[in-house]
């Protein structure tokens, strides 16, 4: 789960909203300090590694340009629909922020804009020969990619651009998690109304993880 240097052990030393906070602090100091591009570009964003050097916290960002900012914006909002999935079918989703400074990217352009998220996984594209693969077998994830999709739908929202690269393997939950929501639609007919979870808050801390 979280990598903590402070606390007492048994819970994270600082909650998600500072944290935000925290890493936009630390970005607009020293753009280049803890962030690291993780390779690839997808069609509204590229991914970074981003750590919160105090604390030793990872998470991963969806770097953007101002053109494309829109596009994010409304797939934070697709996120925060599927509150309820965060941490079982999509991954945590922490905030939105602006840069001050901008990052350059070859192939993606001057990066002003992130949206910073929990680790996921891995994109089961990245993954060969997985009916071999020693951390699932293909029943398995098709069962799970299944499971993740069935919940994202009982919430209202249909991805629209379900493929290998936008499907993540978490070993440890077991589960695949679906991402990148920039083509998503929501059909309200779909959701079912229920209260929020009283426990939310503790389920997406605790599916925060450290990139290694």
């Amino acid at each position: 789960m979280l990598h903590k240097q402070g606390g007492d052990g048994r819970r994270h030393a600082i909650d998600p909203t500072t944290l935000v906070q925290l890493v936009k602090r630390q970005l607009d100091d020293n753009i280049d300090r803890n962030c690291t591009p993780m390779g690839g570009c997808g069609a509204s964003g590229a991914p970074f590694k981003v750590t919160y050097a105090a604390y030793g916290y990872t998470v991963v960002g969806k770097g953007t340009t101002s053109c494309r900012w829109p596009e994010l914006l409304r797939e934070a909002e697709v996120y925060r629909v599927l509150q309820q999935a965060q941490g079982s079918a999509v991954p945590v989703f922490l905030g939105a922020i602006d840069l001050e400074k901008t990052y350059f990217l070859h192939g993606a352009g001057a990066i002003r804009h992130m949206l910073l998220m929990g680790w996921g996984g891995k994109p089961i594209s990245s993954i060969e020969n997985v009916p071999s693969c020693p951390e699932f077998n293909e029943e398995e994830l098709n069962r799970e990619i299944s499971r993740s999709v069935k919940k994202i739908r009982s919430l209202g929202v249909l991805h629209e651009d379900l493929r290998p690269d936008n499907i993540l393997w978490n070993a440890e939950l077991r589960r695949a998690l679906i991402i990148d929501f920039h083509w998503a639609k929501l059909d309200r007919r779909l959701k079912r109304k229920r209260m929020p979870s009283c426990g939310a808050e503790t389920r997406l801390l605790k599916q925060l993880h450290t990139i290694c």
